[in-house]
Formats: C-alpha cells, structure tokens, sequence
C-alpha cells in the first residue's frame, strides 16, 4: 500500500512538472520570437512582468518657446516634464479578486524567475469544453463549474499545493463560469489565492500572448 501511495506522489508531481514544463516552452518561444524591429509583430502587452510606466503628468498648454509647456506666467517657458519612474516591484498582496490580463501574465511568469523556491501557479479555462478545444492558455486545466458537480475534475488536483496561485478565466464580459469555479475552489478545496482574469481569452488573445490547442491532458 505504501508502495502503491508513493507512486501516485510521484505520477501527481510528475503531471504539474511536465505541465509547466510545457508552459515554460510556450512561452520562451513567445519570447524568443522575432520582434517589430525585426520584422516581426509587437505585442499588445510586454510580456515581462513591471511591464508598465506610468505617463508624466505633463499637462496639455500648447509649447512654449523652448519647446516646453507653455505657461502663462513664465513667458512661454515650460516646465520640465515630471521624471518617469518604473513601478514597484508585482506584489499579489495587492491585487483583488478581479485581475488584468497583465496581471495575470506577471503572474504565469512567476514559476520562471529566479526566486529559489517559485510557487506553484495553475490557470483554468472555465469555458464549454468545445471552446477549451480550440484555443487555451499554454498548460491551463479545463474546468468547468459541472466539474465539481459530476467528478470530472483533474486527477492530479489532490497534489496541488493549497498555497498555488490560480488564475480562472472563461469568455470575459458576461460569463460568470470563472466566478462560480473560483468560489468552489476556495470554499470546497480551500485554495486561498485564486483569482479571475477579467477580460478572459479573448482580452488574452487580444494581447497577442500565445494559446495552445487540444485537449492537453484534461
């Protein structure tokens, strides 16, 4: 039995590895790809994470001699622009139950940092398994709400780590699948960090970030 116990530890751990192992491959493909300059497209959303500058508070006088923004004391002269500062570092503390699809991808890179222990991060496509088949993000479980009511859940859900940091998404919008994935997740399996990506697949693809095909698994 104890044998028996082990090899299913084992076959469990094995089943994230080799899916995040996929994801890894996505998206360093992703990456690698050729960009604008290149040729290439550009993305909608750099897909590292602190991606985003804030805009200086410039306002919008019309110049003035000096190329600057005009003002009515300074004879023209402007101001500065305001210095553009980076962010601070993506921090889960801050973030809500509804999240953004670059939130979401700062959070799909967490496994490929250099963080010496990285959590463990699983997304989940909540939609109607014929829309799952055609386009997913990289590695994402299909599950549904029916999942929780007619056992057709992952048989590796038992190993996941109850501190994994979940994404669900489904269509966006209207759809309230990922929110009724998410309120079983917590109140029956008693994950604590799951969270929704607003926009769904369509702001994912929308963004230009890559999708998988297939049944993967699920």
């Amino acid at each position: 039995m104890q044998f028996t116990l082990l090899a299913a530890i084992a076959a469990g751990a094995a089943g994230l590895h080799l899916r995040t192992h996929s994801q890894r491959g996505m998206i360093e493909a992703y990456l690698q790809r050729p960009t604008a300059a290149e040729g290439g497209a550009s993305p909608a959303v750099d897909p590292l994470p602190h991606s985003s500058v804030p805009k200086s508070d410039v306002g919008d006088e019309p110049p003035g001699e000096n190329g600057g923004a005009g003002n009515a004391n300074d004879g023209g002269v402007g101001e500065p622009p305001a210095e553009q500062t980076a962010p601070g570092p993506f921090s889960l503390a801050s973030l809500g139950e509804m999240i953004t699809v670059e939130q979401a991808l700062n959070i799909y890179n967490l496994p490929f940092s250099d963080e010496p222990d990285p959590p463990t991060v699983i997304f989940i496509d909540a939609r109607e398994r014929e829309h799952f088949l055609k386009a997913h993000v990289p590695g994402a479980y299909h599950i549904t709400p029916q999942s929780f009511v007619n056992s057709t859940l992952p048989d590796d859900m038992e190993f996941w780590p109850k501190d994994s940091i979940i994404v669900v998404y489904c269509s966006g919008g209207d759809c309230d699948s990922s929110h009724l994935v998410r309120t079983r997740l917590i109140h029956e399996r008693l994950f604590e960090r799951v969270f929704i990506m607003e926009a769904g697949l369509p702001g994912w693809i929308e963004a230009q970030l890559p999708t998988d095909a297939g049944d993967a698994g699920n």
